[in-house]
């Protein structure tokens, strides 16, 4: 299954655990896991899952320091791919969350209220196992001395350098395995990317959730694959719910696609069960998708299994796609 299971952070309010259950599910599929700098388990307690193919995905917070540090924790608990996240430097501004927040990072008061009315989740995710932090950051952050959940990670966030190509070229002198960059939307940076000798990208828009008049990754999908070749790998996030949605983003180009919600709302309804069914989903609409097109295997796809017009073709003024 041409699929990855994308960087998440915060999962252990999802599920004790969350991560693993993640991995674990992962397993069952034979399809890699991609473990966010804000999991709530270590690298190496995620990576150690027998059978997965564990990959990092790296926040540069916090400056050069820290990033080396969580490089070489990636690299001794056997990592195979760092994917390095470029659109998470600073928080958008997510005006929703003001629905939760009375303010930041401080639950309003019918909040909290709300969560009285699901003890199940209160027990299961927090009194039991105690409140679940982000632990691969734990140890870079001295002050406060017991910093609260969300406040440690947009100390490290507000404390580190922008990410340059100057720190790419150095992160891969770190990482001597496959490196892929994540979070680009333009032709030029793909390029820019290629040429700084990463092994691929993630075309992403970090799910809508960063930047509210973004283009979506799809769009520019076909293009940059005409842009670099057969012979580079891009994978796509945002957006894909189902699996025609994958269909669609192979056939333009795509090596794979990254998917986070559909596992997250699995493994808040029921854990790892929860993960593998939802995934069961996604497997099970790709193949009746590709068996209705007529198409063998998900390798076979080409742009000619979609009614679609390629950006350069000008089409007169007023017309639609059919």
């Amino acid at each position: 299954m041409p699929v990855v299971i994308a960087p998440t952070g915060g999962n252990g309010l999802l599920w004790p655990h969350g991560d693993r259950a993640l991995a674990e599910a992962a397993v069952e599929f034979g399809i890699p896991m991609a473990q966010s700098t804000v999991s709530m388990m270590r690298i190496e307690h995620v990576a150690c899952v027998p059978g997965l193919r564990h990959w990092f995905q790296l926040y540069a917070f916090g400056g050069e320091y820290v990033y080396q540090r969580l490089i070489e924790e990636a690299l001794s608990a056997g990592s195979e791919v760092l994917v390095v996240a470029t659109d998470g430097s600073v928080s958008g501004n997510r005006e929703w969350e003001r629905r939760n927040y009375g303010k930041l990072n401080r639950l309003t008061l019918g909040s909290k209220f709300n969560i009285l009315f699901h003890p199940d989740w209160l027990f299961r995710n927090l009194i039991l196992p105690g409140i679940p932090n982000f632990e691969n950051l734990k140890p870079f952050v001295k002050e406060p001395k017991n910093p609260d959940l969300f406040g440690m990670a947009l100390w490290l966030q507000s404390n580190g350098p922008r990410t340059t190509w100057d720190a790419i070229k150095k992160m891969r002198s770190l990482w001597p395995r496959k490196l892929v960059i994540k979070g680009l939307l333009r032709i030029d940076e793909v390029l820019k990317a290629k040429d700084a000798g990463v092994d691929g990208v993630v075309l992403s828009n970090h799910g809508g959730r960063q930047f509210e008049p973004t283009i979506s990754p799809l769009e520019i999908l076909y293009d940059v694959r005409r842009a670099v070749g057969d012979n580079f790998t891009i994978l796509i996030d945002s957006g894909f719910r189902r699996g025609s949605d994958i269909v669609v983003a192979l056939a333009l180009g795509a090596n794979a696609v990254m998917v986070g919600r559909a596992p997250l709302y699995g493994l808040a309804a029921g854990g790892k069960r929860g993960v593998v069914t939802a995934l069961e989903i996604l497997r099970t609409e790709l193949d009746r998708t590709l068996m209705l097109l007529g198409v063998p295997a998900a390798r076979d796809l080409s742009v000619d299994a979609l009614v679609w017009q390629p950006a350069d073709q000008k089409r007169p003024s007023g017309t639609k796609l059919s």
